[in-house]
């Protein structure tokens, strides 16, 4: 008898536990080795998922978001520097967006990243570009850094030299030469850094250069140089507009990085496979919803002690099974 009475009170807390997690949680999908949801949608003017969070005003930014995604490999983790899948994926095919975000101006951030960023492409600004310092001013305060703008992909090199009897020919770093088309042109600007009649360049190739003291002079002494040279596949920008940014950037990566579009054909194919197989499946139709403005249902508020009721027109569960 005290078993069963047990028994009887497990069960109990067990549905009382459920059901304070389905009032929690809108929807909880769980899966092993395979797609936990799939939403499929055929139309050019609604959203395939809409999310929204009315009481998004924590200061804690994971709690306060409208999704959040987490990905995470147990243990072992994988080494240093792999790269193992993504926390959230976007693929555009055509002339689609990947991932857009957008926020007002001085209200927040259309995207926020605290880690490293990698971009494969052209990265257009139409603000400002300004970075913060790895120090701290006297106050403890970062110190804001500005970049400095030019009219097209100059890369530079700053570097010493020494004069010996008036003359010496400066060999251009081979690392530096990896990034540049000297063959195309490039500018030294030369600072002594003792007495002299003052420095020119002379006798530029594509791999040295000469310095010379002015009037034939035969001063010993040292100096610093600015080298500056157009990226190379980028030489013949000057002030262009974004077509041929993007323009340059496509063929920058089909001549210096294939391996990067190959990886994005990979994932557009691994995408597009997806979406047939979804496509494939029988759906049941159900009542739509509209979330046309203004008519996004009223979320009941936190302190109220009615339970959330289903939103108009929905089903309370819709359940397919199927290969995913």
């Amino acid at each position: 008898m005290k078993t069963s009475i047990l028994s009887i009170i497990i069960i109990f807390i067990f549905i009382m536990n459920a059901k304070s997690q389905i009032l929690k949680h809108g929807a909880i999908n769980l899966s092993n080795e395979a797609t936990a949801g799939v939403f499929t949608n055929n139309s050019d003017n609604a959203e395939t998922i809409y999310a929204d969070n009315t009481f998004g005003t924590s200061s804690d930014p994971i709690n306060a978001s409208v999704i959040s995604a987490f990905l995470s490999y147990g243990d072992p983790a994988p080494p240093v520097g792999s790269t193992f899948g993504n926390a959230v994926s976007g693929v555009a095919d055509n002339s689609g967006n990947g991932i857009y975000g957008s926020a007002p101006t001085g209200s927040g951030y259309a995207g926020y990243f605290d880690g490293d960023v990698t971009v494969t492409g052209a990265m257009v600004v139409l603000g400002s570009k300004s970075g913060i310092a790895l120090v701290k001013n006297q106050s403890g305060n970062p110190i804001g850094l500005s970049t400095e703008e030019a009219t097209g992909e100059w890369v530079s090199d700053y570097n010493t030299g020494t004069l010996s009897n008036g003359i010496t020919i400066i060999t251009i770093p081979a690392d530096y030469l990896y990034t540049v088309n000297a063959q195309n042109n490039y500018y030294v600007f030369l600072q002594p850094e003792g007495d002299c009649k003052g420095l020119y360049v002379n006798n530029k190739t594509a791999t040295t250069f000469e310095v010379k003291e002015l009037q034939g002079g035969t001063s010993n002494i040292n100096f610093s140089y600015r080298i500056m040279g157009k990226r190379k596949g980028f030489e013949n920008l000057r002030l262009p507009n974004q077509t041929q940014i993007q323009q340059a950037s496509s063929q920058n990566l089909q001549t210096v990085w294939p391996e990067i579009l190959t990886q994005r054909q990979n994932m557009l194919t691994r995408m597009q496979q997806k979406s047939a197989k979804v496509a494939s499946v029988p759906v049941r139709s159900v009542p739509s919803l509209s979330l046309g403005q203004p008519s996004v249902p009223q979320i009941p508020s936190q302190t109220s002690s009615t339970p959330p009721q289903p939103l108009p027109g929905t089903p309370d569960v819709v359940s397919e099974q199927g290969d995913q």
